[in-house]
């Protein structure tokens, strides 16, 4: 099982702060993106443009995320 944890603007498109997942086979970063599209559609607008990290560290699609991962996903966010 995996949790991820929502930010920002990803955080009101999931409608949640957190979820938890669990996948029957190993997933990449990229492939999970695609999960979360299918998962919550309002998501799509902003993927292209979050970053992921696991664990605490920035990580690429290519990045395979392990059971017992935390996956934030963060919008660029933007202040004055």
């Amino acid at each position: 099982m995996v949790t991820v944890l929502f930010f920002a603007g990803a955080k009101d498109a999931a409608h949640a702060a957190s979820r938890t997942y669990e996948f029957t086979r190993p997933l990449s970063i990229g492939e999970f993106s695609h999960l979360l599209e299918q998962d919550s559609p309002q998501l799509e607008p902003l993927l292209p443009f979050v970053r992921f990290a696991v664990n605490g560290t920035f990580v690429d699609a290519g990045h395979r995320i392990a059971d017992g991962d935390e996956i934030a996903v963060l919008p660029p966010v933007s202040g004055g």
